[in-house]
């Protein structure tokens, strides 16, 4: 009888990455209903992040108003917020629901939107960064060998709506 392999969850496949380039990271204590928040340290300043589990492209904006009901609780400390979004399976129209949401301009209260792709092991982070955020993202935060924001943050350093770390 084969075993069933066990399917990653966004929460974990998160870890790992942040494990995988050690950046720190403390996870606040997780509800039932609710994933845990995560309070990821640098140098640079810190973030508060959240990871959202998906299935479909069209939950996009259910997920990002979620995010942003989760983002009140932090508005007290003034520190950027970003949610993660995991999809299980295979990526969709993700990067099109993001920009849109992102162009409207109604979500002030994340400073960056995060897709995490990739296979387990090799998980990374896709950055949308809102130009219309209350409190903006330093981009230095996620600037390590393999991810390209910084490296497209200099490219582009007047293109600040939104930018993807592998978009070349």
């Amino acid at each position: 009888m084969q075993a069933v392999k066990e399917k990653r969850t966004g929460e974990s496949s998160f870890q790992d990455y942040l494990k995988r380039f050690s950046l720190r990271y403390k996870g606040t204590s997780k509800t039932k209903k609710a994933p845990s928040d995560y309070l990821i340290e640098s140098p640079f300043g810190k973030l508060f992040a959240v990871v959202l589990e998906y299935d479909a492209s069209t939950e996009i904006r259910e997920k990002l108003k979620e995010a942003q009901k989760r983002s009140k609780q932090f508005k007290k400390e003034k520190t950027p917020f970003m949610p993660v979004l995991h999809k299980g399976g295979l990526p969709g129209l993700e990067h099109r629901y993001l920009q849109e949401a992102l162009q409207e301009g109604h979500f002030p209260e994340l400073s960056a939107i995060a897709l995490l792709e990739g296979r387990p092991g090799q998980e990374h982070l896709r950055i949308f960064h809102n130009r219309f955020a209350n409190h903006l993202l330093d981009r230095r935060i996620f600037d390590h060998d393999k991810d390209k924001n910084l490296f497209l943050a200099k490219i582009f350093p007047n293109h600040f709506f939104w930018i993807v770390e592998d978009a070349i």
